[in-house]
């Protein structure tokens, strides 16, 4: 197993170097979200077809992070990428920076994949647990990540929505979910984590 955190590592930062030169051909930073949040499904996705997690678990845990990551990388890069939208934190970040603001979003873009390996950790436990039996507990699990995943999709739709008519700008959200809470995307978020 050494070996699959080698090449984890090996490749998640030629993933992001790439990602990077990309970022500053567009000159939108916030491509440096999808490194994680992609990187997440695809390295739990080859962790299962590497490890021994040939189990029921072991798929669920794996298609519940692929849906995940799919989702959210699908939603920023619509929403951050294509529509050339620098995320402010960035923006922030750049003028903070100053003239070493290239060299610390490489810095930054690399440091992506450590979280994809610290993100890998408990993921690769659960899907490696040692019992094969189906088991309650996993299908409060499944049913938890499954509301989670549905209310953080239902969250960003609706914030999309609203930002989308002119006769909102300047105003916060309070329809939908977002008359419950200042960031129901993010409670759902950890939710389910």
């Amino acid at each position: 197993m050494t070996s699959f955190w080698i090449s984890l590592f090996v490749v998640g930062f030629a993933i992001a170097s790439f990602a990077y030169v990309y970022a500053l051909r567009v000159q939108v930073m916030a491509v440096v979200d999808l490194i994680w949040t992609a990187g997440v499904g695809v390295a739990a996705l080859a962790y299962l077809f590497v490890s021994e997690a040939d189990t029921m678990r072991g798929y669920a845990v794996g298609l519940l992070i692929v849906m995940w990551s799919s989702r959210l990388s699908i939603h920023l890069f619509k929403d951050r990428v294509l529509k050339r939208k620098e995320d402010s934190r960035y923006a922030n970040l750049a003028e903070f920076w100053g003239k070493s603001a290239k060299r610390n979003f490489y810095f930054l873009f690399l440091g992506q994949v450590l979280f994809v390996a610290l993100f890998l950790v408990p993921i690769s436990i659960a899907m490696s647990k040692g019992v094969d039996a189906w088991l309650w507990s996993d299908w409060v699990a499944v049913i938890i990540a499954l509301v989670a995943f549905a209310g953080e999709a239902i969250a960003d739709r609706q914030l999309a929505r609203f930002r989308a008519d002119p006769d909102n700008k300047g105003e916060v959200c309070q329809r939908g979910l977002w008359r419950y809470s200042r960031h129901p995307n993010y409670f759902f978020e950890w939710l389910h984590w």
